[in-house]
């Protein structure tokens, strides 16, 4: 199934915007819906506003649901996941907030050793990467631990350690909230680019991903060149790496370098790693011969928002009231008390602006805003 659909949608299936257009909403199919929902709950800064319409989806039919039902009210909507990339304004969002939780993963076997998995976008993004490694396979090991769900994924071309998730993507499934069909993506039309895909811009802001297939292999190359992934190995005398032996090293690297989100609020990493010229590249160097920096595609140049972050305004550590960066990570925010996501979003200012006065680069948020910000 997984290479048979590789080049485009094989089928479609339509489904019936409805609504009722007052009162509670809860349909035969256990989709609940509420109101006024504090939303700080659901995501792993803990800060933000109320949603006006809160549904709960694990069905595609859920979806063109709750779709419909914000059809019906002439209010926005906004597809929840993991919470682990989104601040929530103070004020919270006037519309429906669908939290996906559609489930399941499958796995079939093709040939040459390669296996087709399928998982639902309401999926904990890193329970589908530790079963893939206890099965054997390779091409998700070095995105362990990743916060966030399966459906912000290919969203986000998430990344870490030498890889991005669009290498094993093979097709991702998603609900067309204009016509109400199901479409499936091949990973060219998915658009993919740095932190970025298709399903980022204006184009692909129509679709709700409802499942994504990553191509996967029985046998494979573990990738080991990222600089921690190397020295991790070094220091434990491991020369012959096995698919459980990158994991763990994976997973204990982020451990160590970020706070655990049981605990402590956050977002992982806050900003972008910024794409400069080979110009720009130079001219930083003359005034900052430390900087980190690495080649990205034929004439760009990806420089390093920690290492600017730490070195030009000394902001790694630094606390303000209730929000800092984490002290062993210059691009982690940590929020210790904070409700207010101003207070967050303004700290995030305060840096950008830093950065932006000291080197002219405009560091932009890998975290999306949802609400009033102005």
């Amino acid at each position: 199934m997984c290479a048979v659909m590789a080049g485009g949608c094989t089928h479609i299936k339509t489904f019936v915007f409805g609504a009722r257009p007052t009162g509670h909403y809860c349909t035969d199919r256990m989709m609940k819906m509420q109101e006024n929902i504090p939303l700080a709950p659901f995501t792993t800064l803990r800060a933000g506003g109320p949603a006006r319409y809160f549904f709960v989806a694990r069905t595609d039919a859920d979806i063109a649901e709750a779709i419909g039902f914000a059809r019906a009210h002439s209010v926005p909507f906004f597809v929840l996941g993991g919470g682990s990339n989104v601040l929530i304004s103070d004020s919270g969002f006037p519309g429906v907030v669908i939290k996906n939780e559609i489930g399941g993963i499958a796995y079939e076997e093709l040939d040459d050793g390669r296996v087709c998995a399928t998982a639902g976008a309401g999926v904990v993004w890193d329970d589908l990467v530790k079963d893939a490694v206890e099965r054997g396979l390779y091409g998700l090991e070095n995105l362990s631990l990743i916060p966030g769900t399966v459906g912000a994924a290919p969203v986000q071309n998430i990344g870490a350690y030498g890889t991005e998730v669009e290498h094993s993507i093979d097709r991702v499934e998603a609900f067309d909230i204009e016509t109400g069909e199901e479409r499936v993506f091949s990973n060219a039309e998915c658009g993919f680019a740095y932190r970025d895909s298709m399903f980022k811009r204006p184009d692909g802001e129509k679709y709700i991903v409802t499942r994504v297939s990553f191509l996967l292999h029985s046998f494979g190359t573990l990738n080991t060149v990222y600089k921690d992934v190397a020295e991790y190995f070094a220091q434990r005398k491991i020369n012959a790496a096995t698919l459980a032996d990158m994991r763990n090293a994976i997973v204990d690297i982020r451990t160590r370098k970020l706070p655990d989100m049981r605990h402590i609020g956050t977002a992982g990493s806050f900003f972008e790693n910024p794409i400069v010229s080979i110009v720009k590249k130079d001219d930083l160097l003359d005034r900052y011969p430390e900087l980190v920096w690495y080649p990205f595609g034929e004439s760009g140049i990806k420089i390093s928002a920690a290492w600017l972050i730490d070195h030009i305004g000394e902001w790694k550590g630094k606390r303000d009231g209730n929000v800092g960066t984490y002290e062993r990570h210059a691009l982690v925010f940590v929020n210790y008390a904070s409700e207010n996501a101003r207070e967050i979003y303004d700290f995030a200012e305060r840096i950008r602006a830093d950065v932006k006065n000291k080197t002219g680069i405009d560091l932009n948020m890998e975290v999306s805003l949802l609400g009033d910000f102005r």
